[in-house]
């Protein structure tokens, strides 16, 4: 087609002259229809792919921010800060108990760093053990999870000694019990028990009366790791930490024990002929022998 440049009209491709006017014509060859313009397709996706990028970028801050982990290391530092307010914001119940938990197990511990261990045991509910280097467990937080946020609902500064801590309190926090227990194992001694049993890691300790021997099994499995035999019988209940099992006997000494082989560290002779179940705090080794209190360090 081709447009008269007179009145406009449209003409026969080859016309010479205009049909409604009469014009001589050029042949001009019809002009294209302007092309639609509209969003570039290409923008678009770019512009869809660049807000998924930043949905999940979000979500991925969020869910770091909000993790059991980072949750634990917030509250153990603010419980290091003297920060009741900002604890508090991360509790779901009563935040004094907890964080006064957690800063008895920290009084306990020889070290200032830990390793955070996340214990799951629902979706909703996990704990988070702080472990020292030696692998020993100083305190327990338990979370859960209430619209979405983890929060601290418990925390347990159970350590592995008589009654569970220094102040001798033998108060223990923990899950509830899903089922009923049962035997898993049994070990015979041939010896008279009188110690009780103390839990580290996977390690059963205890000692007996007539044998004179500490005796470490497997917490799974109730096999023998290894016995160490003293001079006296051990009436005392072992305390463990820093990789170290403190225990008394009752020919007066004080005995320090490597955890995983039971070889002997040092001794330390009382001159007494008994000796209390040993309490273990900041470093330091406490235990009493007939009416004296003796901290060996």
């Amino acid at each position: 087609m081709a447009y008269c440049p007179e009145c406009g009209a449209k003409n026969e491709d080859g016309a010479k002259f205009c049909g409604s006017c009469g014009k001589a014509l050029d042949a001009l060859p019809a002009a294209a229809l302007p092309e639609r313009k509209g969003f570039p397709f290409a923008v678009v996706i770019a512009l869809v792919l660049v807000v998924a990028v930043a949905v999940v970028a979000f979500a991925v801050w969020q869910g770091r921010k909000n993790n059991p982990e980072a949750l634990a290391k917030s509250l153990v530092a603010s419980v290091k800060e003297n920060n009741p307010e900002k604890a508090a914001k991360l509790c779901a119940n009563d935040s004094e108990f907890i964080t006064e938990a957690i800063n008895a197990g920290l009084t306990m511990a020889e070290d200032t760093t830990f390793a955070y261990k996340v214990v799951e045991h629902h979706k909703q509910k996990v704990d988070v053990e702080l472990v020292t280097e030696e692998g020993d467990c100083i305190c327990t937080i338990g979370l859960e999870k209430n619209n979405g946020k983890w929060a601290a609902a418990w925390a347990d500064a159970s350590a592995a000694m008589f009654q569970g801590n220094p102040h001798r309190t033998g108060v223990f926090s923990s899950r509830e019990i899903e089922q009923l227990p049962r035997v898993k194992w049994w070990f015979r001694t041939e010896e008279r028990v009188v110690s009780l049993p103390v839990i580290s890691g996977d390690t059963v300790y205890f000692g007996t009366g007539d044998g004179c021997r500490l005796i470490a099994l497997d917490s799974k499995t109730g096999q023998e790791k290894w016995r160490f035999k003293t001079e006296g019988c051990i009436y005392s209940t072992p305390a463990i930490a820093g990789g170290t099992v403190y225990f008394g006997d009752e020919d007066g000494y004080l005995y320090a024990l490597d955890s995983k082989t039971g070889q002997e560290k040092w001794r330390f002779k009382t001159g007494d002929s008994w000796i209390s179940s040993p309490a273990i705090a900041g470093g330091t080794v406490y235990f009493g022998c007939n009416w004296r209190l003796l901290c060996p360090g």
